[in-house]
């Protein structure tokens, strides 16, 4: 059904897979095609929905698929803070988030095009 919309497909959350699965997931492999088919993109955002050891151990468990999805497609990456938090009780601390994207892009360039030019691409078309 995904390769038949004729738009392109925006996965939040870092694709909320489980995160014992993870990447192992069935879900994993159908995200991947569509990213390096330039037809999806991801958004590096809300850890903590899916992460089992929270903010004690900063999300690690979802570490390695964050990581996974910015070697996979650099170019199809944003990241989001997921402000303001509204199905929380308590908001996350967003420096802990912060220190999360700086901690999954290896260099200044990936984290330049995560944060600036592909959300001008993906929300404004701008290239």
């Amino acid at each position: 059904m995904l390769d038949r919309l004729p738009v392109d497909i925006v996965f939040d959350h870092l694709g909320r897979l489980p995160v014992a699965r993870g990447l192992d997931h069935p879900a994993a492999a159908i995200i991947e095609r569509l990213m390096r088919d330039g037809r999806a993109w991801m958004k590096l955002s809300a850890p903590y929905l899916d992460s089992l050891v929270g903010s004690d151990r900063a999300y690690e468990d979802v570490d390695r698929a964050a990581r996974h999805w910015i070697k996979v497609a650099a170019e199809r990456v944003v990241w989001g803070s997921d402000w303001p938090h509204t199905s929380l009780k308590q908001p996350p601390d967003t420096a802990l988030l912060m220190e999360k994207i700086f901690s999954w892009v290896e260099d200044q360039a990936s984290l330049d095009r995560i944060l600036v030019s592909n959300p001008a691409r993906l929300y404004w078309g701008m290239a």
